[in-house]
């Protein structure tokens, strides 16, 4: 184990003081829980927006591919112009990401 020390102005120290009272502990106490809680939600919050980011490609690339699979099959039908198709999905998607 290490031993960590620093100083803070005294507005922050009063603020400090303040909570670890109500919290009913020291000011160490209080001082030591918040460090390695920030410690711990930094790297969670890093981990989460790294997952946040996977998620949005892969429904980025979903909805890409079904676009084209929605204009592939519209088209094979014979009935909508492959262009038409290509519009009627944009328009659908457009509104879907609104």
């Amino acid at each position: 184990m290490k031993t960590i020390s620093f100083r803070i102005d005294d507005r922050q120290h009063g603020e400090l003081q303040a909570r670890a009272e109500l919290a009913g502990v020291s000011v160490h106490e209080l001082a030591r829980k918040l460090c390695l809680q920030g410690l711990t939600d930094s790297n969670d919050t890093e981990l989460f927006r790294r997952e946040v980011g996977k998620v949005s490609s892969e429904v980025s690339t979903l909805r890409r591919e079904l676009g084209s699979s929605v204009e592939l099959l519209l088209f094979a039908l014979g009935k909508v112009p492959l262009e038409e198709a290509k519009k009627i999905v944009d328009d659908l998607l457009d509104r879907r990401a609104a």
